[in-house]
């Protein structure tokens, strides 16, 4: 980052003393054309100059590992938005659950296991007491609107 500070420092001062010439130079005739154009001369040495030290052979090679931290950069942000997803998933499951269950007068806890391929509900664990009525109708609207099956529906308590 050194680099990038004494470059941006050399263009200001650079800008700098061009521009204070600039305005004690006189504004009209042959002189001032000239005056100009070699203040635009300097200016383009002063930004160009950091290119003499570039090493052209390295570019593949530069190329290469910028290529792979976009790469890292890529995987993490995927593996960021399938974490984010799952645990999304996994709460709205959770609340529709819990809601149905609060419906039907239960106090339960629930957790969910998802599919590691899909990120679909897989297993559910319930916990808490409950008529054996309570649990076949939860566990029917668990089947039918989670599309998980009673077998892997597993009650606690």
């Amino acid at each position: 980052m050194g680099g990038l500070k004494d470059y941006i420092y050399a263009i200001v001062c650079a800008s700098l003393i061009c521009g204070i010439y600039i305005g004690f130079s006189p504004k009209k005739g042959i002189s001032s054309v000239y005056i100009k154009q070699l203040i635009g001369i300097i200016m383009l040495i002063v930004l160009i100059s950091p290119l003499r030290s570039l090493n052209f052979r390295q570019l593949p090679q530069w190329f290469e590992d910028y290529q792979q931290d976009a790469q890292a950069i890529i995987d993490l942000g995927q593996q960021s938005a399938n974490s984010q997803r799952r645990e999304f998933i996994t709460q709205r499951a959770r609340a529709y659950i819990l809601d149905k269950a609060t419906s039907l007068g239960l106090d339960i806890t629930v957790e969910i296991s998802l599919d590691e391929e899909m990120g679909c509900p897989w297993e559910v664990r319930l916990e808490g007491a409950a008529s054996a009525y309570a649990k076949e109708r939860l566990g029917r609207i668990i089947a039918q609107e989670l599309a998980v099956p009673e077998e892997r529906q597993i009650w606690i308590g």
